[in-house]
């Protein structure tokens, strides 16, 4: 499991995440987060990411309904 304080952060502050269908291991989405989104996720159980275009944290699937949830196994490569 990931320890917050481990966290290797690009030059912008970022950690890209690949989420992996747990079914079928196929990639899901390739997105970016930040050490914000991360401790949101781990807290609330849904999978928060950071759009580095408009600069802002998303829940993925808040509009579409597509949830990514219970992100329990969180590991760092």
């Amino acid at each position: 499991m990931l320890k917050m304080n481990n966290l290797e952060l690009n030059r912008l502050d970022l950690i890209p995440v690949i989420v992996i269908d747990f079914y079928s291991k196929e990639v899901v989405i390739f997105v970016c987060t930040n050490e914000l989104c991360l401790r949101l996720t781990l807290i609330t159980r849904s999978c928060h990411y950071y759009n580095r275009n408009d600069q802002f944290i998303w829940l993925k699937g808040w509009k579409s309904g597509d949830l990514h949830l219970d992100p329990r196994n969180i590991y760092r490569l």
